[in-house]
């Protein structure tokens, strides 16, 4: 097992072992995104918004809430990838 492996505790070899691993964890992650496209569609389909009012604010804030999770899902992604980097490189 690499160094970096060793400090990030990674168990390069349980990951080996699942086989359906990256598959998984992959739909999850779309399974994910798509929820969250759907919440943006449906935001969207509501009736239309004038700006400058509390609903507009409100949904603002729940667009920057999907972006978040967006960005966590990004995250999580790349940290799989690593891992992924750090067993072949092992």
């Amino acid at each position: 097992m690499s160094r970096q492996a060793e400090m990030t505790g990674i168990s390069v070899s349980s990951m080996v072992q699942d086989k359906d691993f990256l598959h998984d964890t992959t739909f999850v992650r779309s399974n994910k995104e798509e929820k969250l496209q759907n919440k943006v569609w449906n935001i969207l389909k509501k009736d239309e918004i004038q700006p400058h009012t509390d609903q507009a604010h409100d949904l603002t804030d729940q667009a920057h809430d999907l972006t978040d999770q967006v960005h966590d899902l990004t995250d999580q992604d790349d940290n799989i990838g690593n891992r992924l980097r750090t067993q072949k490189q092992a």
